[in-house]
């Protein structure tokens, strides 16, 4: 991961997008790099990330839902 690239990938995403990280060491170097891209940013506990990781039922919308709701 290099921050061009990962302004490569920012530059595909619709202004109005919301983004999820888990975290992590690297979670604030990214979120600082993806900001100005994205409507919003949310950096969410590993729990309720692991718990989607763990679950039965995958859907993008019950993952969002999941970590929208902590």
């Amino acid at each position: 991961m290099t921050r061009t690239a990962l302004e490569g990938f920012g530059k595909t995403l619709p202004a109005s997008d919301e983004v999820v990280f888990e975290a992590t060491a690297n979670s604030m170097p990214v979120s600082r790099v993806l900001a100005p891209f994205v409507a919003r940013e949310i950096i969410a506990n590993p729990l309720p990330v692991k718990t989607i990781a763990q679950a039965h039922v995958k859907t993008d919308k019950i993952d969002a839902g999941t970590l929208s709701s902590w």
